[in-house]
């Protein structure tokens, strides 16, 4: 593929379902955009293969949460198609997007429902690997790619059970692993917006809404999850406030927590 001054290059991690998925049938529609759509098995992201087929802009790649090797391997081939000195408007990359299973590695259980007194080391580990250290692990091997680039945008889906202002509006929801996970995200990419502040690089986090995904669903049709059935979206509207919000990034955005319709969270 030949990239011109006008191309925007997408990253979207967690791409096969979900939020993920539907980010990446918004994005393909765009003109003068390139979509490169994670997934930690593509031969069997099979809806993300159909769309790939029908449109020549969209390329899967593999993505592990956590894997060193795979993030590198994913810069690599992002580089290889973009000319090295072709300055690049907009290189956005969302990455850690809460599913209903673990993605890194096998599990035999869901997401854990749990309270603090309740949670197992494993269970916390396993939040942190997937929703901390692979975020890192994927800014670490993007940041050379987006400091070619005239705009620098490195966005992080988290989550507004990560509020410590917020924190007894959401002990219904009993994610104790999840909400540390979550809150460890928002300092780190807080960390990589101070640091990189004077580089132009823009970072922050956005919480996509209570979407109706498989890890929503199973709060929602608990007794307690009765009073916050409302406030639940679709998906596909998630995927385009979020892509709102994204649209707008700019030098003010850097470091904040963000809603899905762009307003700011408390920390």
């Amino acid at each position: 593929m030949t990239t011109t001054d006008n191309n925007k290059i997408w990253l979207v991690t967690g791409a096969n379902r979900g939020i993920g998925f539907n980010l990446v049938k918004n994005l393909i529609s765009r003109a003068d955009t390139i979509v490169y759509a994670a997934a930690r098995d593509p031969q069997k992201a099979t809806e993300l293969q159909k769309l790939a087929t029908a449109n020549k802009n969209l390329h899967i790649i593999k993505i592990t949460s956590g894997s060193i090797e795979d993030a590198k391997n994913a810069a690599a081939a992002i580089e290889k198609v973009i000319h090295p000195f072709d300055p690049l408007p907009s290189s956005h990359s969302l990455p850690a997007i809460g599913r209903p299973r673990l993605r890194h590695r096998q599990r035999r259980h869901r997401l854990s429902n749990s309270r603090l007194k309740d949670v197992t080391l494993e269970d916390v580990n396993d939040h942190f690997q997937v929703n901390v250290v692979g975020v890192l692990v994927l800014f670490q091997a993007v940041l050379p790619l987006l400091l070619k680039r005239q705009t620098r945008v490195f966005e992080a889906i988290s989550s507004a059970v990560a509020s410590n202002t917020n924190a007894a509006l959401f002990v219904p929801f009993n994610n104790g692993s999840y909400s540390l996970s979550k809150a460890a995200l928002n300092y780190l990419v807080r960390r990589i917006s101070v640091e990189h502040a004077e580089e132009s690089l823009i970072a922050f986090t956005v919480h996509p809404g209570l979407v109706e995904t498989d890890m929503a669903q199973d709060f929602l049709d608990r007794p307690e999850g009765a009073s916050w059935r409302s406030y639940a979206i679709k998906p596909d509207d998630s995927a385009k406030a979020l892509l709102a919000v994204t649209d707008k990034a700019k030098k003010e955005y850097n470091g904040k927590y963000l809603n899905y319709d762009g307003t700011e969270l408390p920390w």
